[in-house]
């Protein structure tokens, strides 16, 4: 499998594979607390710890054969603002990923990274099936699955009292994109 991912683009943003050189932009959302209270990743105390987290996690993608995370770059700032990534990679299905900087919250750009991402997933990776796990609290991301075509998987087993796992299938999506091309 090709663990590279290939450069998208959207409306408003490029989504294209991370770099070192990333790391100031993403120190900028990843440290700020209301980010860090809906992910469970290790808190980032400083550049230099984001220096040694992108290498180890993000950069290591290969050796650790999962697909290499996309930054969200603004294209009007050309400033990384997020990043999208699948995880977990086991056969046909992986775990999808997001995060974006709050001062981008609620604007559809988290919607039309998503939806392009998602596209990749069953296209370029071939997944059969793609999840997402939130916790029950965030509501914009348990909304922005929904919108995407995402369903609660209720019987998945490593569902808590605070997250709960969403999926899509790649015949779900199918289906979606069959049905906005009859009401285009």
């Amino acid at each position: 499998m090709n663990y590279s991912v290939p450069e998208l683009e959207t409306l408003r943003c490029v989504i294209r594979g991370m770099e070192l050189a990333d790391a100031c932009d993403i120190y900028a959302y990843m440290s700020q607390e209301v980010v860090q209270t809906y992910l469970e990743l290790p808190i980032i105390y400083d550049i230099d710890d984001m220096i040694v987290y992108i290498q180890d996690v993000y950069l290591n993608y290969e050796q650790q054969k999962q697909p290499q995370c996309w930054c969200i770059e603004d294209k009007q700032t050309m400033m990384v603002i997020g990043q999208v990534c699948f995880y977990n990679h086991l056969e046909n299905c992986a775990y999808l990923e997001c995060m974006l900087h709050p001062l981008y919250w609620g604007q559809g750009i988290m919607k039309e990274v998503l939806l392009k991402v998602i596209q990749i997933g069953f296209s370029y990776f071939h997944f059969d099936t793609i999840y997402a796990k939130c916790r029950i609290d965030n509501q914009r991301m348990r909304k922005l699955l929904d919108i995407c075509g995402f369903h609660e998987h209720h019987s998945f087993c490593k569902q808590t009292s605070s997250n709960r796992i969403y999926y899509i299938s790649k015949i779900d999506w199918r289906n979606i994109n069959e049905n906005i091309s009859r009401k285009i």
